[in-house]
C-alpha cells in the first residue's frame, strides 16, 4: 500500500500537466428570455456569466456577473460544451478577445488565460500520520455532497446549503452550471433536462442523512444519456 501511494504521489504532477486546461475562473448559465430581448441575440446563442472567481483571470480582466458572452476569439458561442472545446485549443498564457453585452451595450476585453494551481500534496509519512484525524471530516463531507456522472463525462453534484441546495455541473474541471435552488423553483433555476438528476441527488443526500454513510468508497451513479431535444447547458 505504501509503495502504491509513493508511485501515485510521484505521478500527480505529470497527470496534472497532461490534463491541464486553460482556466478562466467563471461559471455560466444559459441566457434568459429578458437577456435576449436586451441584446437581440439569436436563439441558442450566448452564455450568461453566473459566477466570477475572485482574483481569477476573468476578474482581473474586468468580467462581471451578468455579462452576456457573445464571442470568444471571433467564435460565436452556442453552449458550454463548445466553450470547453475552444479552451482545449488554447494554451495557458495565451490572450484571447471576448465580446460581450453589459447593460445592453456591446463591449470587449482581452483575457489572459490562466491555470488553477493544483492542490499541495504532503509526504506519505504525513498522510499516514494524519489519516485517523482526517477520516471523520472526509466522511462528514461525503454525507453532505452527492455526485453523479453522465455518459457525456459531465460531473453533477448537489450539496446542502442551509434549507437550499447547491446544484453544479462541471466538464473537464470547468464549471458549466451553478445554481442555488429549492424544490419550489426548480423550473426557474434549472434547465428542464437537469431536474431529474437533481431529484436523484437530493434523494441520495436525504437517505444519507437518515442512514449515514460509512462505506470506505463513494460510488458515483451514472445519469441517463441526454436526448437530442435537450439543448440547454
Amino acid at each position: 500500500m505504501k509503495l502504491f501511494l509513493i508511485l501515485l504521489l510521484a505521478l500527480l504532477p505529470i497527470l496534472a500537466q497532461a490534463e491541464e486546461l486553460p482556466w478562466i475562473g467563471v461559471s455560466f448559465k444559459p441566457l434568459r428570455t429578458e437577456d435576449r430581448r436586451l441584446t437581440r441575440l439569436e436563439p441558442e446563442v450566448g452564455l450568461r456569466v453566473s459566477g466570477v472567481v475572485a482574483n481569477g483571470p476573468l476578474a482581473k480582466a474586468g468580467g462581471k456577473n451578468g455579462d452576456l458572452w457573445w464571442k470568444f476569439d471571433d467564435q460565436i458561442l452556442l453552449n458550454m460544451r463548445q466553450m470547453v472545446g475552444l479552451l482545449r485549443e488554447k494554451k495557458v498564457g495565451e490572450e484571447v478577445e471576448v465580446q460581450f453585452f453589459r447593460g445592453g451595450d456591446l463591449k470587449k476585453f482581452r483575457l489572459l488565460l490562466g491555470f488553477r494551481q493544483p492542490p499541495q500534496v504532503g509526504p506519505v509519512s504525513s498522510l499516514i500520520k494524519n489519516r485517523d484525524i482526517e477520516r471523520p471530516r472526509r466522511l462528514a463531507k461525503r454525507e453532505q455532497v452527492a455526485r453523479l456522472r453522465t455518459e457525456e463525462k459531465q460531473l453533477l453534484s448537489l450539496e446542502a446549503e442551509g434549507k437550499q441546495w447547491r446544484f453544479q455541473v462541471r466538464e473537464d474541471n470547468v464549471g458549466i452550471l451553478s445554481a442555488l435552488v429549492n424544490t419550489d423553483d426548480l423550473s426557474e433555476k434549472l434547465p428542464r433536462k437537469r431536474v431529474g438528476a437533481f431529484l436523484i441527488l437530493k434523494q441520495t443526500l436525504q437517505r444519507r442523512q437518515v442512514e449515514g454513510d460509512v462505506s470506505p468508497e463513494e460510488k458515483i451513479r451514472f445519469a441517463p444519456r441526454e436526448t437530442k431535444g435537450d439543448s440547454n447547458g
